[in-house]
């Protein structure tokens, strides 16, 4: 099963924390990480390897909560010159990062946005938690009722919905949709439901516990069903909150599920029915 996602935290960084101001760290963040995400020295998620069978040449797919462009730089390479990969990242010193790694490595079919996605398009505060080092850029969230006195920083961000980016064909299609957005899982879903039921893209969520049965709820009721990773696809049919964080959400009907089918990635064993 996929543990819980941990901060992009190298062992160099923590060493550098030891020796260097807080003050210094901060000039240094943008330029070692941009360079390890290019390098491909940055921690893979444990999901990403599905990623090579579900997304294919030509694809395009929207990376939400992009971050420091891990999976941007994934995307960008399986769907090719004749695909496209919109990323959003609204925190400013993950952008900058996100910025940083496309532009080193030549990503010249990654769209950014400086931006994050929800329900309703307008302006949104997002807070940033205070946490060691610089784990509370991993964590952002939009302003939640118990977040005071937790606070490392506050940044008011713009916010997309991708129904509006779709009907206003700024984002004319999508193949499959990326979301790791702390907590607003919901909200994405929301904001995206009449391009979901239309066009049935592969989903990869990060699913958190305030959010977890809503979630799969909401898209069950779009023919949905739920897969975790290993090495294969294992169906279940609620959210195992304790150990772990992304989830496959895929629909029958749709080429991805075929592509799925095709690379055997599907798990024969019984669903999963208890949480």
């Amino acid at each position: 099963m996929q543990k819980s996602p941990k901060p992009n935290d190298p062992i160099a960084m923590r060493l550098l924390r030891t020796v260097c101001p807080p003050s210094l760290l901060v000039k240094l963040r943008p330029a070692y990480l941009t360079r390890e995400v290019v390098n491909r020295k940055s921690r893979r998620e444990q999901s990403m390897g599905a990623l090579s069978a579900l997304v294919n040449s030509g694809d395009f797919v929207a990376d939400l909560g992009a971050s420091i462009g891990v999976f941007a730089l994934e995307f960008s390479e399986l769907v090719g010159s004749a695909g496209k990969v919109f990323s959003f990242e609204p925190i400013a010193g993950n952008f900058k990062i996100l910025e940083g790694v496309v532009r080193k490595a030549k990503l010249a079919n990654v769209k950014l946005y400086h931006a994050a996605v929800g329900a309703n398009a307008g302006r949104r505060e997002m807070v940033i938690p205070k946490a060691e080092g610089f784990s509370g850029f991993y964590t952002a969230h939009f302003v939640r009722e118990n977040d005071e006195g937790n606070i490392e920083d506050h940044e008011t961000v713009e916010t997309f919905t991708l129904d509006d980016l779709w009907r206003n064909s700024a984002i004319p299609r999508l193949d499959f949709i990326k979301a790791d957005v702390a907590g607003a899982e919901l909200e994405v879903i929301t904001g995206a439901k009449s391009l979901i039921t239309k066009t049935l893209p592969g989903l990869l969520i990060g699913v958190s516990r305030r959010t977890g049965e809503h979630t799969f709820d909401a898209l069950k009721q779009l023919g949905y069903r739920a897969f975790l990773y290993t090495d294969r696809l294992t169906e279940t049919e609620h959210y195992l909150f304790e150990n772990t964080y992304h989830y496959f959400f895929l629909h029958p009907d749709t080429k991805c599920w075929q592509r799925a089918v095709s690379h055997g990635l599907f798990d024969a064993s019984p669903v999963a029915k208890n949480a």
